[in-house]
Protein backbone atom coordinates (compact mmCIF):
# COMPACT_ATOMS: atom_id res chain seq x y z
CA UNK A 1 0.00 0.00 0.00
CA UNK A 2 1.34 3.42 -0.94
CA UNK A 3 2.00 6.11 1.63
CA UNK A 4 -0.46 8.59 0.13
CA UNK A 5 -4.15 8.90 -0.65
CA UNK A 6 -5.78 10.40 -3.72
CA UNK A 7 -9.36 11.64 -3.34
CA UNK A 8 -11.55 13.47 -5.85
CA UNK A 9 -13.20 16.78 -5.01
CA UNK A 10 -16.71 15.30 -4.79
CA UNK A 11 -15.69 12.75 -2.13
CA UNK A 12 -13.52 15.33 -0.36
CA UNK A 13 -16.51 17.68 -0.12
CA UNK A 14 -18.74 14.81 1.04
CA UNK A 15 -16.22 14.05 3.80
CA UNK A 16 -16.16 17.69 4.95
CA UNK A 17 -19.97 17.91 4.80
CA UNK A 18 -20.38 14.74 6.85
CA UNK A 19 -18.22 16.23 9.57
CA UNK A 20 -20.14 19.53 9.53
CA UNK A 21 -23.49 17.74 9.73
CA UNK A 22 -22.39 15.84 12.85
CA UNK A 23 -21.09 18.86 14.78
CA UNK A 24 -20.72 19.29 17.72
CA UNK A 25 -20.02 15.53 17.80
CA UNK A 26 -17.28 13.53 16.09
CA UNK A 27 -18.15 11.98 12.73
CA UNK A 28 -16.55 8.78 11.47
CA UNK A 29 -16.46 6.39 8.55
CA UNK A 30 -14.40 4.54 5.98
CA UNK A 31 -12.63 5.72 2.84
CA UNK A 32 -12.45 2.80 0.44
CA UNK A 33 -10.94 2.17 -2.95
CA UNK A 34 -8.05 0.41 -4.62
CA UNK A 35 -4.33 1.08 -4.36
CA UNK A 36 -4.06 4.65 -3.13
CA UNK A 37 -7.19 5.95 -4.90
CA UNK A 38 -10.27 6.65 -2.77
CA UNK A 39 -13.36 5.61 -4.74
CA UNK A 40 -16.05 5.69 -2.06
CA UNK A 41 -16.92 7.10 1.34
CA UNK A 42 -18.90 5.08 3.88
CA UNK A 43 -20.49 7.11 6.66
CA UNK A 44 -20.79 5.40 10.01
CA UNK A 45 -22.87 6.60 12.94
CA UNK A 46 -20.98 7.67 16.04
CA UNK A 47 -23.07 5.73 18.52
CA UNK A 48 -21.54 7.59 21.47
CA UNK A 49 -22.62 11.07 20.28
CA UNK A 50 -19.42 12.50 21.74
CA UNK A 51 -17.23 15.44 20.78
CA UNK A 52 -14.10 13.59 21.97
CA UNK A 53 -14.58 9.96 20.92
CA UNK A 54 -16.38 7.84 18.38
CA UNK A 55 -17.74 4.34 18.64
CA UNK A 56 -19.38 2.12 16.03
CA UNK A 57 -20.80 -1.27 16.96
CA UNK A 58 -19.21 -4.40 15.53
CA UNK A 59 -22.45 -5.18 13.68
CA UNK A 60 -22.46 -1.81 11.88
CA UNK A 61 -18.75 -2.04 11.05
CA UNK A 62 -19.20 -5.54 9.61
CA UNK A 63 -22.20 -4.41 7.52
CA UNK A 64 -20.15 -1.57 6.01
CA UNK A 65 -17.16 -3.86 5.40
CA UNK A 66 -19.41 -6.33 3.57
CA UNK A 67 -20.68 -3.55 1.27
CA UNK A 68 -17.11 -2.42 0.60
CA UNK A 69 -16.11 -5.98 -0.28
CA UNK A 70 -19.15 -6.33 -2.55
CA UNK A 71 -17.99 -3.16 -4.33
CA UNK A 72 -14.61 -4.90 -4.86
CA UNK A 73 -12.81 -2.26 -2.84
CA UNK A 74 -10.80 -2.26 0.35
CA UNK A 75 -10.69 0.09 3.31
CA UNK A 76 -7.89 2.58 2.69
CA UNK A 77 -8.55 4.80 5.70
CA UNK A 78 -10.70 5.20 8.75
CA UNK A 79 -11.73 8.83 9.09
CA UNK A 80 -13.01 10.79 12.03
CA UNK A 81 -13.36 14.42 12.98
CA UNK A 82 -12.00 16.58 15.75
CA UNK A 83 -14.72 19.21 16.31
CA UNK A 84 -12.59 21.52 18.46
CA UNK A 85 -9.00 20.25 18.36
CA UNK A 86 -6.22 20.04 15.77
CA UNK A 87 -6.16 17.24 13.15
CA UNK A 88 -3.50 15.28 15.04
CA UNK A 89 -4.04 11.76 16.44
CA UNK A 90 -4.59 11.67 20.17
CA UNK A 91 -2.92 8.97 22.24
CA UNK A 92 -6.35 7.30 22.40
CA UNK A 93 -6.63 7.44 18.58
CA UNK A 94 -3.22 5.83 18.20
CA UNK A 95 -3.77 3.08 20.76
CA UNK A 96 -7.17 2.12 19.33
CA UNK A 97 -6.34 2.22 15.62
CA UNK A 98 -7.15 -1.33 14.49
CA UNK A 99 -4.87 -1.94 11.48
CA UNK A 100 -1.44 -0.54 10.55
CA UNK A 101 -2.25 -1.17 6.86
CA UNK A 102 -5.19 1.24 7.02
CA UNK A 103 -4.54 4.99 7.17
CA UNK A 104 -6.14 7.36 9.66
CA UNK A 105 -7.70 10.55 8.30
CA UNK A 106 -8.68 13.35 10.68
CA UNK A 107 -10.70 16.45 9.79
CA UNK A 108 -10.50 19.34 12.26
CA UNK A 109 -13.19 21.99 12.64
CA UNK A 110 -11.21 23.97 15.23
CA UNK A 111 -10.73 26.85 12.78
CA UNK A 112 -13.38 28.37 10.46
CA UNK A 113 -11.90 26.43 7.52
CA UNK A 114 -11.75 22.66 8.01
CA UNK A 115 -8.29 21.07 7.97
CA UNK A 116 -7.69 17.49 6.83
CA UNK A 117 -4.63 15.32 7.54
CA UNK A 118 -3.73 11.70 6.85
CA UNK A 119 -1.57 9.41 8.95
CA UNK A 120 0.01 6.00 8.97
CA UNK A 121 -0.26 4.48 12.45
CA UNK A 122 2.27 1.82 13.40
CA UNK A 123 3.70 0.58 16.69
CA UNK A 124 1.95 3.28 18.71
CA UNK A 125 3.44 6.08 16.59
CA UNK A 126 2.16 8.10 13.67
CA UNK A 127 3.69 9.61 10.55
CA UNK A 128 1.87 12.00 8.30
CA UNK A 129 1.01 10.78 4.82
CA UNK A 130 -0.07 13.15 2.06
CA UNK A 131 -3.62 13.39 0.81
CA UNK A 132 -4.03 14.79 -2.69
CA UNK A 133 -7.38 16.20 -3.77
CA UNK A 134 -7.88 15.93 -7.51
CA UNK A 135 -10.54 17.45 -9.71
CA UNK A 136 -13.61 15.33 -10.27
CA UNK A 137 -13.71 14.31 -13.94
Amino acid sequence: MKEQLLINTALYNELLNHGKQCLPFEACGFLAGTGDIVKSLWRLQNEWQSDRRFFVSKRNVEAALQKIETAQQEVLAIYHTHPSTNPVPSQYDILHHPDPNVKMVIVSYKEPTATLRGYKISRNHYTECPIFVKSTP
